[in-house]
């Protein structure tokens, strides 16, 4: 193959695009005569000698941006992402945009300047990168990068056509925050139907969550029905007090969390099974086990200190000379005989008298 060669080109674009490609070129104008056009005479080095001037034109063709690129997201271990409706990124993670013209001849690559844009915004970037692609890092991705990307290439002053458009979705997947429940006086004990608060008492729920964003609200859902009450999360956690327990407090409760991000956005996380909190008058266990007693044969439990006496089933004797107040509970085992939610009576007194009778 020759270095050089000579050939006349009736385009002047070509000229145009073989000096900003970056390919040594030389011209000169010749004046044919006083009256015609000049011509254009150029060398070039690495073409091949003599051809038509059709075949020259398609031969420099490729030393201009014809190719339409390629744009690809990947993630930071290098996994190209995809989706039904394009690639997903995690609020927070990072991401790289690719942009890749697969032949693009080697010469040209240190000429090679890639151009990432996202569609209906101001951003833009430009990078040159050595070789037949050049990537985008983006660190941090929130929903402001979310939208339409593209991208193209330019050598020198021309620019090859844009990329197909690509859209990059971000998600924001939000845990179940968590309930807990606590008495602070002393009235919670647990039993295989939930949580059980001795009427009159205080009782606390507090929903919390995992780190994973700023700030945030949690609203408290009793019986499936958002209550008119939010609390913002301080150290991802906030309370619900209620002073003293009634039957109108007994049901099932859940938490919701909602988290405004670019203030733009607001996500709310699913509800995590719900809390059953049952209101009762049974006593709440002493420091030690309640004391088991036989009466007829059957078991009574009474709770020390409390003021009341807590009795499965039988008549409570009790010893010579005890009496007052006593609240009978129904036997645990029987369904029929537990208390039923949302009752408006905790349990029935009685008073028993000294020997049962």
């Amino acid at each position: 193959m020759n270095k050089a060669v000579v050939v006349f080109l009736k385009d002047q674009k070509y000229v145009t695009e073989l000096k900003e490609s970056g390919l040594m070129v030389n011209e000169e104008y010749i004046q044919v005569s006083p009256l015609a056009t000049p011509s254009t005479r150029i060398t070039v080095s690495g073409v091949p000698p003599f051809i038509p001037n059709e075949a020259l034109e398609r031969e420099l063709k490729r030393f201009v941006p014809q190719q339409k690129p390629t744009l690809s997201v990947t993630s930071p271990g290098g996994e190209v992402l995809v989706g039904p409706d394009g690639p997903e990124v995690t609020w927070g993670q990072s991401v790289s945009i690719s942009c890749s013209a697969s032949t693009l001849p080697q010469q040209l690559f240190s000429k090679t300047t890639f151009i990432l844009e996202k569609t209906s915004s101001s951003f833009r970037e430009s990078r040159t990168a050595g070789s037949s692609s050049a990537s985008f890092s983006i660190q941090e991705v929130n929903l402001e990068h979310e939208g339409w990307y593209r991208c193209q290439y330019q050598i020198r002053a021309s620019r090859s056509p844009f990329s197909d458009s690509v859209r990059l979705s971000v998600s924001v997947p939000l845990q179940r925050p968590k309930l807990s429940v606590t008495s602070p006086s002393g009235g919670l004990f647990w039993s295989p139907e939930g949580a059980e608060v001795t009427r009159g008492h205080s009782f606390l729920l507090t929903c919390s969550i995992a780190p994973q964003y700023p700030g945030g609200l949690f609203s408290l859902l009793f019986s499936g029905s958002r209550l008119n009450v939010s609390r913002p999360a301080v150290n991802h956690s906030a309370s619900f007090s209620f002073p003293a327990a009634g039957p109108e407090q007994q049901g099932s409760y859940s938490c919701l969390y909602e988290v405004t991000l670019s203030s733009s956005r607001t996500f709310t996380s699913t509800q995590e099974a719900p809390l059953t909190v049952i209101i009762t008058c049974k006593c709440p266990p002493a420091n030690r086990t309640p004391r088991p007693q036989t009466v007829k044969g059957k078991h009574q439990r009474s709770c020390d200190g409390a003021g009341l006496l807590s009795v499965w089933g039988g008549s409570p004797a009790g010893p010579a000379g005890a009496g007052g107040g006593l609240l009978l509970l129904p036997d645990p085992q029987e369904e029929t005989r537990r208390p039923q939610p949302n009752s408006n009576v905790c349990h029935s007194h009685q008073r028993i008298q000294r020997g049962g009778r």
